[in-house]
């Protein structure tokens, strides 16, 4: 049993660190899934779930939930996974990170992954598939802040992007002066 709750970490520089591989019998020593779940009741949102990193332990290891498509929710544990392929950028708004407190992002995601966990291959997609990059990203050191969506400045002499056909200048840029 954990005695004392683990601040999630919000310090750069042990976030950008890369997580190494770890086993089932040393997660299951540290107690991490239920540090993990300690740690989450002290963020700034309800969150999804937390990568070891984001609880100071560089092991390649989260655990998550999320509700599946027939409104159960689904725990998952993650050991030293893998995204092995990716299908249908999307741009997901609202975004959080439990490690950047009070800060929403619009970032770049995949809809559907396929990834290895613990030598085994699965499927994700939507919001679970969101949360397992999230979190590999953490394992990677890589975070919210590096995958945010910017959109493309349009120029006034370029085509309106309402698909007007218009220029800019003569179209929407003209409503907003």
């Amino acid at each position: 049993m954990v005695s004392k709750i683990t601040p999630i970490v919000t310090d750069i520089k042990v976030l950008r660190q890369v997580s190494r591989k770890t086993s089932v019998k040393e997660v299951e020593k540290k107690n991490l899934v239920e540090m993990i779940k300690l740690a989450l009741r002290t963020g700034w949102v309800q969150g999804y779930g937390l990568a070891a990193i984001q609880i100071g332990i560089p092991i390649r290891a989260a655990w998550f939930w999320y509700v599946d498509s027939k409104k159960q929710r689904q725990e998952c544990l993650l050991i030293n996974p893998v995204i092995v392929e990716k299908k249908e950028l999307v741009i997901v708004p609202g975004e959080g990170c439990l490690s950047i407190p009070n800060k929403v992002f619009t970032a770049k995601r995949y809809n559907q992954i396929i990834y290895e966990s613990n030598g085994q291959r699965f499927a994700a997609e939507g919001k679970e598939a969101q949360i397992i990059q999230h979190e590999v990203d953490h394992m990677n050191g890589i975070l919210i802040t590096d995958r945010v969506y910017k959109s493309p400045t349009v120029g006034r002499n370029d085509p309106c992007p309402c698909g007007s056909g218009k220029k800019y200048k003569k179209c929407c840029l003209g409503k907003e002066e």
